[in-house]
């Protein structure tokens, strides 16, 4: 079988030699994409359905039924249901595109900093291990030059932006901050 065969819908009209089995692969995988998610997540814990539907305080036809059902057939009560039995917190974004850009930027903004705020209370909580603290304490300064680096390309692209360098030399002529310069924002634990 050719590279062009390796997706899931491909295979399904390869192997049954319908060359239309491929669209209706592809337009279910479109519609059971959150149900999909869900099995993953079950799945990665290692959980039966019979294991989740004890969890759920349910019987297994029930887990069964959601699994095999599209994401339109879902419901949100189920589904929550499904998600505190893996121990999994659900977070659900209404995404409103009228929203100005910059209101969006700072709902991410602030999502961000409440989960480096938990982050932050683990590194007191564990205290004394400097090897978790240290790791947290990594995490932050790759946090802090990912999104440094990021905001900073982003701001080079504005009419009449130029590149910002946080250690004071040159921008390369391209534009982008030279390898060994980078490497120097990279915060040590």
């Amino acid at each position: 079988m050719s590279k062009k065969n390796t997706t899931t819908a491909m295979l399904a009209a390869s192997l049954t030699g319908d060359p239309e089995a491929a669209a209706r692969v592809a337009a279910h995988q479109a519609e059971t994409r959150f149900v999909r998610t869900l099995i993953d997540m079950r799945v990665e814990k290692k959980l039966s359905q019979r294991d989740l539907a004890k969890k759920m305080g349910v019987g297994p036809s029930k887990v069964c039924r959601m699994e095999a059902c599209n994401d339109k057939e879902l419901n949100l009560g189920d589904v929550m249901l499904y998600s505190k039995a893996l121990g999994v917190n659900m977070s659900v974004l209404f995404d409103d595109p009228a929203l100005p850009a910059a209101d969006l930027i700072k709902h991410h903004v602030f999502a961000v900093h409440d989960l480096l705020e938990k982050l932050m209370k683990l590194a007191h909580t564990v205290g004394g291990d400097d090897t978790i603290s240290g790791k947290i304490k990594q995490f932050y300064g790759e946090v802090l030059f990912n999104f440094t680096l990021g905001l900073g390309n982003s701001f080079s692209k504005l009419p009449g932006g130029s590149p910002i360098r946080l250690d004071g030399a040159e921008p390369t002529k391209s534009g982008s901050p030279a390898k060994s310069a980078s490497a120097r924002l990279a915060v040590k634990a």
